[in-house]
């Protein structure tokens, strides 16, 4: 049920983060729609049916082809400009009303022929039934007599080679006749111009004969098959409202569609609502990108910046979200470089500001920020500590000697260079009965939780966890990752602070001496030796 929710949660979270995107697919479907839908109209649809008879010249003229109708080449002569221009004219001569282009009368006209059925059907779409039925018989009658003229055409041009070719032969037999009278009888070559004559005469009454078959040959290319159909009524294009209707919903469905795959595609983290989804926590504080030279010290030398107070609502919501006693704080990230030790220090800060003793732990043996903030470099501390027993009494020597930085106790990470020495649960526990104690809270940088497993020892003894989200750093399956990492450990994870939110500057009216700008960080922290057996009390606060 849980997961049931979570992926409910991310498919809100995922329109709510590209709602626009879905609002303009909506309306780029709906302006297509408006402008491609046709409007729903009436219209009336006569047809004309024409028996296509096959007429070959070549079998007039004797040369034995087959006579056969190729029904896709007539749909296209009836299609054809020259016969559309003929039947246009022809309508406009009984119906000088029909005004209509050649392109937008064969946009109306539809031709169509079954494979070997010598029939083609004309279909004439109209606004009214008259100029329907008009121009389907028009164009029917056309169509037969743009083929009979092409017949009549073809069989004169035919005629006129034969007539030629008989005129040639005709003076050749003309002078094979006159070398006979010209030669001897019985000589050889009175006997060759006969031969020559008898052939040419046999020629000439074929070409003859052929011509006079061509010339009463039957042209006929076509019947019509009855009249133009009465026409009926059709019904084209649908309602406008409904087929904007119909074109919203497709478009939500496609913008839904479209969002959620590219929400799929970008994990990145954008705001608190995804924070609060994959970690199941609040987010409890927002802190700005912070522009400072130093801003892990923010909420104690610029006390009156934006950032300074968005740390000490941090900190109030830290003391004011634990139900019971708060003695150990963790902060802790996915990765690297997402603020969490200038969150850890500020906090640290903020909370020895609101009266609390606090122990600032350099947890990050790995990469101890904390060390060089604070000047505190190769000092021994907590990697040292966890190679002692780690027993309440260790803890009480590691804690109270540690030394004191702007009000607090700050415990080295005690890093040499080398391998860290693995962190003693034990140790932890030691050094949380001192806190709890004395009534101090200990406030732990501890590495990224997902790449070293110092930081799930840590949460999983912390009384409160907070995972730093920086803005840019983290994705949603890490931060997924993450909670189940917590989750296993049993670790108290109280809330998220998402870090790097805006640029932040000071607010205006807030004085601010030009010096203090430029004010060494050093000189406003306490470097005096801890007095080693007792806590920090409120007067040794600076």
């Amino acid at each position: 049920m849980e997961n049931e929710d979570l992926e409910l949660g991310y498919y809100g979270l995922a329109l709510k983060r590209r709602w626009w995107l879905v609002a303009l697919v909506v309306a780029a479907t709906l302006f297509v729609a408006w402008t491609i839908l046709p409007e729903a109209r009436t219209t009336y649809t006569s047809e004309t049916t024409v028996l296509v008879q096959p007429l070959s010249l070549d079998v007039v003229e004797g040369l034995d082809r087959n006579q056969s109708v190729n029904e896709a080449t007539e749909v296209g002569i009836a299609q054809s400009d020259a016969v559309a221009n003929r039947s246009l004219q022809r309508i406009q001569r009984d119906d000088p009303d029909f005004d209509m282009s050649i392109d937008d009368f064969k946009d109306r006209l539809d031709v169509v022929a079954e494979d070997d059925s010598q029939l083609i059907t004309f279909s004439f779409d109209a606004n009214d039934a008259a100029a329907a039925e008009l121009a389907a018989a028009a164009v029917a009658d056309e169509y037969l007599g743009f083929k009979e003229i092409t017949a009549r055409l073809a069989r004169d041009r035919r005629l006129a080679n034969y007539q030629a070719s008989i005129e040639s032969v005709s003076e050749q037999l003309t002078d094979a006749l006159s070398r006979i009278a010209a030669t001897e009888e019985d000589s050889a070559e009175r006997l060759l111009a006969e031969s020559d004559a008898a052939q040419l005469q046999r020629t000439r009454s074929d070409l003859q004969a052929t011509a006079n078959r061509l010339e009463t040959a039957d042209l006929t290319v076509g019947d019509l098959i009855g009249s133009a159909t009465p026409a009926e009524a059709v019904s084209a294009g649908i309602s406008r409202p409904i087929g904007l209707l119909l074109a919203g919903v497709v478009g939500l469905m496609a913008g839904l569609g479209l969002a959620l795959g590219l929400d799929r595609v970008d994990r990145g983290v954008r705001d608190s609502d995804d924070v609060e989804l994959e970690l199941q926590v609040p987010v409890v504080g927002d802190i700005p990108k912070i522009g400072e030279e130093a801003p892990e010290l923010i909420t104690a030398v610029r006390a009156e910046t934006d950032g300074a107070n968005a740390f000490r609502r941090l900190g109030i919501a830290v003391l004011a979200g634990q139900k019971g006693p708060l003695h150990s704080v963790l902060l802790t990230s996915a990765h690297d470089k997402e603020g969490r030790t200038t969150a850890a220090v500020n906090t640290a800060i903020a909370l020895s500001q609101s009266g609390r003793d606090v122990y600032l732990v350099s947890a990050d043996r790995r990469n101890p920020d904390i060390d060089r903030l604070f000047g505190l470099a190769f000092l021994p501390g907590l990697d040292q500590f966890f190679r002692s027993p780690g027993t309440v009494a260790d803890a009480e020597e590691l804690m109270h000697n540690a030394p004191v930085r702007l009000g607090m106790r700050v415990i080295p990470s005690g890093a040499s260079g080398g391998f860290p020495q693995p962190l003693s649960a034990a140790g932890i526990a030691s050094m949380l009965q001192v806190a709890t104690a004395e009534g101090a809270v200990v406030v732990f940088d501890a590495p990224p939780a997902l790449d070293h497993a110092d930081g799930l020892s840590i949460a999983s003894l912390a009384d409160a966890t907070y995972v730093v989200v920086g803005r840019g750093r983290s994705r949603r399956q890490d931060l997924a990752d993450l909670r189940m990492q917590l989750r296993n450990v049993d670790a108290r994870v109280s809330g998220a602070v998402r870090n790097h939110v805006a640029r932040w500057n000071v607010r205006s009216g807030a004085p601010l001496a030009a010096a203090a700008d430029h004010e060494s960080i050093e000189s406003r922290i306490d470097t005096r030796p801890a007095e080693p057996s007792r806590p920090v009390a409120s007067s040794e606060r600076s």
